[in-house]
């Protein structure tokens, strides 16, 4: 495992990867789960690409949750670690994971979810709160949508969705449309779509996708006069 997280740490990802099938793999059979060598960040790098490339994905899971790990950079565009909250914005709005589970919103209040739209329209940077009708009111309803007071923050008159709880697929989307040329590179850009078979897989979808994500969120009605 430590040979793995080396190669990965190195760039060399088809190593890594090759390396972690079969030190994984003796992890399960072993029960020997918890590397005292591995400091945790780098821990959750590795599992984070364990549950990319589909490498013992039900251990990757209980791992995470079990040890608490939190998503390092690699882990936030993956659909498929643990995320207490997932919100699905690419084609329409849903939520996993949370109070709600359904594309449609006929059954909850607008204004959350106007807020929502917003949130994940802004990215990680968040939005500006002064001219926002009602706010104190609709983030704590939002919060309660989502099933998780941590999941939106408000700081220094912004209020932004928590990246460290909660995946947003039009994010990870951009993320690979601003760094496909370095994966394409690497060889490693078949392996970050796979876990999202929902979106386009070739780069030039994808980039059109992330242009036209504001427009398709559709924020109106809830900035104030």
């Amino acid at each position: 495992m430590l040979a793995g997280s080396a190669a990965l740490d190195a760039g060399e990802e088809a190593q890594a990867e090759a390396l972690l099938r079969d030190a994984f793999a003796i992890a399960r059979r072993t029960g020997v789960l918890n590397p005292v060598y591995v400091p945790r960040a780098d821990l959750a790098e590795l599992w984070a690409f364990a549950l990319e490339r589909g490498i013992e994905p039900a251990l990757a899971d209980r791992i995470v949750r079990g040890r608490r790990l939190a998503p390092g950079p690699r882990a936030r565009r993956v659909a498929t670690w643990p995320w207490p909250v997932r919100v699905e914005a690419l084609g329409g709005l849903a939520l996993r994971g949370g109070a709600v589970a359904a594309r449609t919103a006929k059954k909850v209040q607008q204004k959350p979810l106007e807020l929502l739209r917003l949130l994940v329209a802004f990215g990680e940077r968040g939005a500006t709160t002064e001219r926002l009708a009602a706010f104190d009111t609709t983030v704590y309803r939002l919060r309660r949508l989502l099933g998780d007071p941590a999941s939106v923050v408000h700081c220094g008159g912004r209020a932004a969705l928590d990246a460290r709880r909660v995946f947003v697929d039009a994010w990870a989307v951009e993320w690979l449309a601003a760094h496909a040329e370095v994966l394409r590179a690497t060889g490693c850009l078949a392996g970050s779509l796979r876990a999202r078979p929902r979106h386009p897989t070739c780069t030039a979808a994808i980039s059109a996708e992330a242009v036209a994500l504001a427009g398709r969120c559709d924020v109106k009605c809830f900035v104030g006069e």
